[in-house]
């Protein structure tokens, strides 16, 4: 759920969403194993017989696209739930925008709170920061802290953006990047043509990756088991690209990846919901900053590929 949006929203409007949601993160986790089983046969099909195959294929493909339109339909009535709560204007915006890691997608703006609270008319800086985000290279890497420290300071005064906010001393290195970048940044014309593709999956034990005929894997240490296999999954996939891109630069590389959190934190280069996915997220891009540029496209089920 976008922040402006859960900001003002009723507390029977939340539960109710927070229900749906929590259909759709099991349905995702049900749409991962169908994933990893598909891998599966797919890799032992010396040691399985073909007619079973085609019939274990078939059926785990017709699995993955009910699951994926039961994952869909969720989403719609979410939308249709949620837009009575927003106002004429903000809700023309919210119909137009695709659903993402944000319900009404990443540039929702205009949502007012509620007619109880002072006039709306700030956050102005971080919004021309955002405005320019896509004509700097990296630029959307260097908001995400920023766009979390406004949101936490927003519920704290209780949806006031009159009120002041203190910055925290971590957001120093972000907005000295910005001066510099605010005059010299560039954006590359994107390229749909990767130098390599590799293939990360994780579990709770260990990692592993792949890039055409190599492979490499590893084991989790005791102090990252206890991780959520979201942060666990976007882990792996920075030992997969530290293992094949670390003699590359000036490159695109193409990250396949079952976990659709994973692949969010990296397309989007970080979030304001879970701090320690975005550090981890961000330290990502920002070694690849050094040395390479990473595109990533997520493979679903049915093998169409959605690139952001």
């Amino acid at each position: 759920m976008n922040p402006e949006v859960k900001a003002i929203m009723t507390a029977a409007h939340l539960r109710r969403d927070a229900t749906h949601s929590n259909y759709q993160s099991q349905l995702g986790i049900g749409l991962s194993a169908v994933g990893k089983a598909l891998n599966i046969a797919l890799e032992e099909e010396q040691n399985v017989p073909q007619d079973l195959k085609e019939k274990l294929l078939s059926s785990l493909a017709d699995s993955g696209r009910i699951l994926s339109a039961l994952f869909n339909d969720i989403t719609r009535t979410r939308r249709c739930l949620t837009s009575p709560v927003l106002n004429k204007t903000v809700k023309e915006i919210a119909d137009r925008t695709e659903p993402g890691e944000y319900l009404f997608g990443p540039d929702l703006e205009g949502v007012t709170p509620p007619k109880s609270t002072p006039d709306v008319n700030d956050g102005r800086a971080d919004r021309r920061n955002t405005t320019a985000c896509p004509a700097v290279k990296y630029g959307f890497l260097y908001t995400k802290c920023l766009e979390r420290e406004k949101f936490l300071a927003l519920r704290r005064s209780h949806m006031n953006f009159n009120a002041k906010m203190f910055l925290p001393s971590h957001l120093e290195a972000d907005i000295c990047w910005w001066q510099k970048a605010a005059i010299t940044g560039v954006n590359d014309i994107r390229k749909d043509s990767f130098h390599l593709e590799i293939f990360t999956d994780a579990s709770l034990t260990g990692w592993g990756a792949c890039c055409g005929s190599e492979r490499t894997h590893g084991f989790w240490q005791v102090s990252q088991k206890s991780k959520h296999i979201n942060l666990l999954e976007l882990q792996a996939i920075f030992y997969g690209v530290k293992c094949y891109a670390r003699d590359l630069s000036n490159c695109n590389l193409l990250i396949r990846c079952d976990n659709i959190t994973a692949i969010s934190y990296i397309n989007r280069m970080g979030g304001i919901q879970y701090p320690e996915l975005c550090s981890l997220a961000k330290e990502i891009w920002q070694w690849c900053e050094q040395w390479v540029q990473v595109g990533n496209t997520l493979m679903q089920i049915d093998n169409r590929q959605i690139s952001y």
